[in-house]
C-alpha cells in the first residue's frame, strides 16, 4: 500500500485496492466457512443414532446470506469512513468493531442453543435468560 502511494496512486486508487482485497478476502473466507459446515453437518450426522432423524444439510439461502453478512462486514471495515476509525483504534489497542462481533454472535448462540433446548417463543427466551 506504501509502495503504491509512493509511485503515485491517489486515494481513489487506494481505496479501490481495499475493496477488492477485502472482497477477495471475504469470498475466500465464506468460501471456507461454507466448506467447513458441510463437512461438520456430515460428521455430526454420522454421529447420530439411526433412529434420530435431522436434516443438518445447510439451506442454500442460509449459505447465500451468511456470504453477504461476511462481505458486508468486510466492506464495512475497508469503507473510508470507518477504516481510519478501525486503525486509529488498533494503534491504541482497542478493536471496538470485535467487541460488537463478539456481543452479536454470543447473543445468536443464545437464541440457537435455546431454540435447540425447545424453547420456541423469544419471550420466554429472554425471561429465563434474565
Amino acid at each position: 500500500m506504501g509502495i503504491r502511494a509512493s509511485l503515485g496512486a491517489g486515494r481513489g486508487r487506494l481505496i479501490r485496492q481495499l475493496l477488492a482485497e477485502s472482497l477477495i478476502l471475504a469470498g475466500l473466507g465464506g468460501v471456507v466457512g461454507v466448506l467447513v459446515a458441510f463437512l461438520a453437518t456430515n460428521a455430526a450426522a454420522e454421529m447420530l443414532p439411526a433412529t434420530i432423524a435431522f436434516d443438518l444439510n445447510p439451506d442454500a439461502s442460509v449459505v447465500g446470506f451468511v456470504l453477504l453478512l461476511s462481505a458486508l462486514a468486510h466492506l464495512t471495515v475497508v469503507s473510508p469512513g470507518v477504516f481510519g476509525w478501525y486503525v486509529g483504534n488498533l494503534k491504541k489497542g482497542i478493536n471496538y468493531a470485535r467487541w460488537y462481533e463478539y456481543s452479536l454472535s454470543a447473543s445468536l448462540m443464545i437464541v440457537l442453543i435455546g431454540m435447540l433446548c425447545g424453547v420456541c417463543d423469544l419471550g420466554a427466551l429472554l425471561w429465563h435468560s434474565c
